[in-house]
Formats: C-alpha cells, sequence, structure tokens
C-alpha cells in the first residue's frame, strides 16, 4: 500500500489527472477471507473468471457530494455523482486517490453533464478494470428517483420470493428517503461478550427450536426464518492505512437458520478495532453470516426435512462521508435489483 496517497501529503492536482487514481485488487483481501470473486452484476450472463466457491453478486455505490467542473462560459458549476462499481471487477479504487482524481476536474471544461459523464465513467472503469456506472443529479436530485435500468436492470420473479423481490415488494421501486425501513434494531440489546480485535465469527450464535408441551422428541435442531431484517447503527471499523474510524449502519436480510440478534450485534461491534477497507468489511460479514445462517453449514448440520426453502443473504453497509465521499456496500445471495440499493440515510 506504499503507493497509495492515503495518509500522505499529495498537492492538489491543478488541471485534469486520470493518472492519480489508484487500484488496489480485490483478490488480496479475497484470498485472505477464503472467497472466490462473485458473479458479475453488469453483465450477469457472462461467465465468472473462475471457479465460484459460493455464488454471491455485489455493487459499491459511491456517492461524490463535491463534483465541479467549469461550463463553455467558463462558469463554475456543481453537482452530485453517484458511482456503481461491480463487486466483481478486478480492482477497487482508493477513496483518496479519487477524491484528488474529481478535484482536477473542478479547472477543466465540459459542453455539459454528458461530456463529463462520459469522462467519468472511461476513467473509473479503466481503474476498476470493468464496466463502471456513473450518474450525475442537480444538487438536490440525487436519490429523488428510482435508480433507472441503465444501472441495474429489473429482475423477473423466478421461483418464488428471493431477499431482492421481497425488497423491491416492500418498498414499491420507491426511494426511502433515508429511512432504515422496516427490521429489528439491534442497537439496544444486551450484549454478553465481545472483542475488538479480532472478529471471531463464533460469537454468532443460532436460536433453537422450543418444543411443545409433551412433544416427543430428541434433539432439536435451530429454528428458521423466512425474510427476516435486522440492523444496526453502531458499526464502526478503521482505515488499514491511516488507522482513522470509518462508521456505518449495516442492514441485513437473510432467509435460513434464525440467528441470535444479541450474538450478531456482538460480531458486528467486534470489528470495532478492525482495519480493513470496507468492501473486504461487507465481504467478511457476508461470508460469516452467510455460513451461521445455511442450514447445511457443516457447523449446524440441520437434515433436509426441517428447512424446505433455499437459504438467501443480503447485506448493506451504508458508511458515512468522508472527504466528500461516502460508500454504500452491497452483497447478495442474488442478483441485485434496484430497490435492493438505499440511496442514502439520514446519517450520511
Amino acid at each position: 500500500m506504499n503507493n497509495l496517497p492515503l495518509g500522505k501529503q499529495i498537492p492538489q492536482p491543478e488541471s485534469y489527472a486520470p493518472e492519480v487514481l489508484r487500484a488496489i485488487p480485490r483478490d488480496e483481501a479475497r484470498g485472505r477471507l477464503g472467497i472466490s470473486s462473485p458473479l458479475p452484476t453488469f453483465a450477469p450472463d457472462c461467465p465468472p473468471h473462475e471457479p465460484v466457491k459460493e455464488v454471491f453478486y455485489g455493487i459499491d455505490h459511491w456517492h461524490a457530494w463535491e463534483l465541479s467542473w467549469l461550463t463553455k462560459s467558463g462558469r463554475p458549476a456543481v453537482a452530485v455523482g453517484e458511482f456503481f462499481f461491480d463487486a466483481a471487477s478486478p480492482n477497487l479504487v482508493e477513496s483518496k486517490s479519487l477524491k484528488l482524481y474529481l478535484n482536477s476536474l473542478n479547472n477543466e471544461v465540459y459542453q455539459d453533464t454528458e461530456h463529463l459523464q462520459g469522462v467519468i465513467t472511461r476513467d473509473l472503469s479503466a481503474a476498476s478494470g470493468a464496466e463502471t456506472k456513473v450518474l450525475i443529479y442537480e444538487v438536490g436530485e440525487s436519490g429523488k428517483t428510482p435508480l433507472p435500468p441503465s444501472v441495474l436492470p429489473l429482475l423477473p420473479a423466478e421461483g418464488g420470493k428471493s431477499v431482492n423481490a421481497s425488497y423491491a415488494e416492500m418498498d414499491d421501486g420507491v426511494p426511502d428517503e433515508g429511512k432504515v425501513g422496516p427490521g429489528i434494531c439491534l442497537d439496544a440489546l444486551e450484549v454478553s461478550r465481545w472483542c475488538s480485535e479480532p472478529m471471531q465469527d463464533s460469537l454468532i450464535a443460532f436460536r433453537q427450536w422450543e418444543p411443545k408441551p409433551n412433544a416427543m422428541c430428541g434433539d432439536l435442531p435451530p429454528s428458521t426464518v423466512n425474510d427476516a431484517e435486522l440492523y444496526t447503527h453502531l458499526f464502526r471499523c478503521n482505515c488499514p492505512v491511516t488507522g482513522q474510524p470509518d462508521w456505518a449502519s449495516v442492514k441485513i436480510r437473510y432467509s435460513g437458520v434464525q440467528l441470535d440478534e444479541s450474538s450478531v450485534l456482538a460480531y458486528l461491534l467486534s470489528y470495532r478495532g478492525h482495519r480493513a477497507f470496507h468492501e473486504e468489511c461487507a465481504e467478511r460479514i457476508f461470508r460469516d453470516l452467510r455460513a451461521a445462517s445455511d442450514p447445511s453449514s457443516p457447523r449446524l448440520g440441520v437434515p433436509p426435512p426441517y428447512f424446505s426453502s433455499r437459504p438467501a443473504l443480503w447485506v448493506g453497509m451504508n458508511f458515512l462521508r468522508r472527504g466528500g465521499l461516502d460508500i454504500n456496500v452491497y452483497r447478495s445471495t442474488a442478483p441485485l435489483a434496484p430497490a435492493t440499493v438505499r440511496r442514502r440515510l439520514p446519517r450520511q
């Protein structure tokens, strides 16, 4: 990470400078986590680059709140940019380098927003190694309309409800204007134990079925749930380079073995001292929650008769802005649809 601008005094570029963008290979973190690359979100029909151990999808959705350039007349213009990186892209883009790049546009003249959008799309796609979607809105207009199909297409229902289908049905495809939505808030739960480093996925427990009176039964398997929702605003991790804290609201939707909410909170709090990029934290959480809630996990060994629905998981992490940028990371067992992307929370 020595070539990253994070934690260094870097002069602001005075003119267009796409060369300041710094790419970080995603495979390094995924190798540490023992997971493969996800399936493409923007080109779902493309085969994965390598055998996939566990299929998942994802996008990294950025807001750029300090986007500015010059019009043909030399007048400054400002807008809000939204950037959508496919989690299947080879690289993530380091945040400070993205900030420097956007600052390099401040004194450049562009014919219109479409011209600017094309330039940013080209440069971010080159840095990430895959197609990046870019939207530019007038100030105050970002998040007021559903995401266009050009970013995330509407998905047909297949074989009943999935996490994405039910989420879209809940919101009717309309932005939630910052609401976290329904679900169980974990913030006030009692937590008996948690650690700050390293994370302990063993903290995640599951609920046991309650036997009926006079029931003749031996060892009971865990309870199961369909489309349960949990959320917390207490999440914190730390930048792996500077050590500065990063705060986020986390929402989880899942079907499978019912998890104990207090233990889920304890697990999420265990990231409080951990140093990692946002995307790595999201994929570690996704990996561990999936293992904990999947009835076929070797840890649980729930026999098929006790669970007939297909396990599903969606994790969304909405990080607070830093340097005029906020990052929103989504990982899911099913392809992402427009209504599965929360546009903005009040904290952001």
